[in-house]
């Protein structure tokens, strides 16, 4: 009777040890099916963007007489994401939490379309399947890794706030007549370097318990997860695509 009793407390104890992993699997399963979602939307609407902007004749012309867009983007972009940053509480509710989240991806699919005109077609096909590439390559590398990055966010937030100071410079050296076509390649590099870094790390934080790392996102954050993810790719996409990009004539 005692063995028995043994047996079931073993049996127990380890279904509560895997409990965690379990549900930490199909927390991952969630956020990688609204990361997919939210890339569809976004190709979506910047396809439709592109395709108009082709189907004008001058595309120039035509951004120019749609420049609201960009606006109506940059402020709902902005105003979406304080919500989100404000009411975490609504965010770990549904539907608020998917509401805001795909908002907040349709205002980015916007800026995106609108970049996207500016390049051609072969321009926009080699960035996303480099983009491509390196996200399936580091998330293969972040599940497999041994060593554990989640610890590294005071880092990863310093490199991001040296890029958008960096970003920031470059902005305004035109304006003093400063040339920026090798410094514009610099930025670029890191802001791939930096954001591929980015996957490996939000990687590790939604794997969390299943990859034996010791922090990570709550499961009732997967909004976040996937939103975290999302931006990497969209950053990765940008950068690729003004290093390598072709403009339209």
């Amino acid at each position: 009777m005692e063995e028995l009793q043994g047996e079931e407390q073993v049996l127990v104890n380890a279904s509560i040890k895997g409990a965690p992993v379990a549900v930490r699997k199909g927390f991952v399963q969630k956020v990688y099916g609204i990361l997919t979602m939210q890339l569809a939307l976004t190709v979506l609407i910047a396809t439709e963007i592109v395709l108009l902007a082709g189907a004008s004749g001058d595309v120039a012309a035509w951004i120019t007489r749609h420049e609201w867009l960009l606006w109506v983007s940059v402020f709902g972009t902005f105003s979406v994401m304080c919500c989100m940053l404000c009411c975490r509480d609504l965010m770990r509710r549904f539907p608020t939490n998917y509401i805001f989240l795909f908002t907040f991806t349709a205002f980015e699919a916007i800026l995106i379309g609108l970049v996207s005109t500016m390049f051609t077609p072969q321009s926009l096909l080699l960035a996303a399947g480099v983009t491509t590439l390196i996200f399936l390559a580091l998330t293969v590398y972040a599940m497999q890794a041994n060593t554990d990055f989640t610890g590294s966010a005071p880092y990863l937030f310093a490199g991001f706030l040296a890029l958008f100071i960096f970003g920031l410079i470059l902005g305004l050296l035109p304006l003093m007549g400063v040339p920026i076509s090798i410094s514009t390649a610099i930025y670029d590099c890191l802001g791939v370097l930096l954001f591929s870094f980015a996957i490996i790390f939000d990687t590790q934080l939604m794997l969390g318990e299943w990859g034996g790392h010791k922090v990570a996102v709550s499961i009732d954050e997967y909004v976040f997860a996937a939103l975290n993810l999302y931006m990497d790719i969209i950053n990765i996409f940008l950068h690729v695509l003004s290093l390598f990009g072709e403009r339209r004539r």
